[in-house]
Order: C-alpha cells, then structure tokens, then sequence
C-alpha cells in the first residue's frame, strides 16, 4: 500500500575529484623542488645522513605546502578559478545544469533509476523550478519505482510555473494525464479482481 510521504534516497558518497586533482596537481610542482633543496641543503649541512633527513622532511613538507593550497583554494575559488583556467563564463544556471541533465538521461536510458533521481535531485537543489529536470524526475519515478504521487507533485509544479504556450507545460500535461489514466486502469484491473 503506497502512502503520501515524499519519495527520497540517500545519497552516495562521491569522492570530490576536483580536490584531488588540485592537490595531485600542487603535490607534482612542490615535491621534486623541495626535495631537491632538501637534499642539496641536508647534504651541505650534514653529509649523506643530512641528505637523507632533508629529502624527507622536505617531501613531507611538500605535502603540506599541497594540503595549504587546497585550503586556499578552496576558501577563494573564484579567484583560484581564474587563475587556473581564466574568467568564468557567463552562462546562465540552466545552461550549467545541462551537463548533468545528460548524465541523468543516460542513467534512465540505461535504467539504472536510483543513480538517475539522486543526480536530478543534485540538479534541482540549485534549480527547484527547472522545467527540463522536474519532467525528467517525474519520469524516473514514475518508470523506475512506480511513484504515481511524487511523478505528479513535479508535473504540477511545472505547469503552475510555466506558460501554457510552453513545450514543457503541454509534455507535463500530458504526461499527467496519462498517469491518471494509467491509475485508474489499475484501479479498475483490481476492483474486478
């Protein structure tokens, strides 16, 4: 028996791989020098034994001097940003969420339903109101569990917020209706049971 508590699931853990990279990054330009000095300056100071003291203390320097660029960059990322990879783009909300938008089609494609919510659910916390990834939602839920009541929440939501002359306003009405209609084919299969 279904009932009307909002349909969620838990998140997976994603491993934050522009943070790795960044780090692997710095770590690649700080260990080589560092330890170089390290030994150059261990060695003038203490011989092969100094050497060996100053390349490590020097690789483990190097990673901090790693985990502290990842720090700052983290904390001014907008400025980090521009400095890796020049002035950001003007693209609007929408046309940033499209990547992923096509992340979610594959995942539906290839029915794998709980990767495909748990990324439009990603989507939608940055956008609520996003035509395109409501309608998808509301297709998961509906093709992949079964979910007649969340599947409708977002078809509603797209059509209070969008104009009726809209493409996505007329799919989402449609589409509810056929899930009324489906419904109440079932309804009915059950009562003559």
């Amino acid at each position: 028996m279904k009932t009307d508590k909002p349909f969620k699931l838990k998140p997976l853990k994603d491993k934050d791989t522009v943070a790795l990279s960044l780090f692997l990054k710095s770590l690649s330009w700080a260990l080589p020098s560092l330890c170089l000095l390290g030994l150059i300056y261990g060695f003038k100071r203490g011989g092969s034994k100094g050497a060996v003291i100053g390349f490590f203390l020097c690789a483990f320097l190097s990673v901090g001097a790693s985990l502290l660029t990842l720090f700052i960059s983290d904390k001014f990322g907008d400025l980090a940003g521009f400095l890796y990879k020049g002035p950001k783009a003007n693209w609007s909300i929408k046309e940033r969420l499209e990547g992923s938008l096509n992340q979610v089609r594959y995942h539906k494609m290839n029915q794998r339903f709980p990767r495909a919510l748990l990324k439009i659910e990603e989507v939608l916390a940055k956008d609520p109101n996003f035509s395109d990834a409501l309608l998808l939602k509301a297709q998961i839920l509906w093709e992949g569990f079964d979910e007649a009541i969340e599947a409708k929440r977002c078809l509603e939501t797209i059509i209070k917020t969008t104009p009726k002359t809209d493409n996505h306003y007329q799919w989402a009405s449609t589409f509810y209706a056929d899930i009324v209609k489906e419904e109440k084919k079932r309804l009915d299969e059950k009562q003559e049971a």
